[in-house]
């Protein structure tokens, strides 16, 4: 059975790092990363995650300018999606059970947690 594919897609380069060195130290995942939504667009047909991270607050194209255009991709209506974002105040009206957020700062647990459960409802 082949890994699972996550998109880690931030704009904070030293955190974006960690959270893919973390992630490929457990060796559970395949994990691909990019610095914007924009870079992601270019790779998403092709990757086609199972899990997409993403920063909420990007330059350019913001992380629920992103969301919507993936939800749009038919491939991936409902591919999971974690919001990372340091805005407490942000709270998600969507009507979308496959899309949640991590509050930064948060422990890299707790984001393996989250990914583990976010995995697990997914299947």
């Amino acid at each position: 059975m082949s890994k699972k594919k996550i998109l880690i897609v931030e704009d904070e380069p030293l955190l974006r790092k960690n959270i893919v060195e973390i992630l490929n130290t457990l060796k559970l995942w395949n994990v691909l990363d990019v610095s914007n939504a924009n870079k992601a667009l270019e790779i998403l047909e092709e990757l086609q995650p199972d899990l997409i991270i993403s920063d909420y607050k990007m330059p350019g194209i913001n992380g629920l300018e992103f969301l919507g255009i993936v939800r749009e991709h038919h491939k991936m209506k409902t591919t999971p999606f974690i919001f990372l974002t340091a805005k407490m105040d942000i709270i998600l009206d969507i009507d979308d059970d496959k899309t949640s957020i991590l509050y930064k700062p948060f422990s890299f647990k707790v984001l393996v947690q989250h990914i583990n459960t976010v995995m697990q409802n997914a299947v």
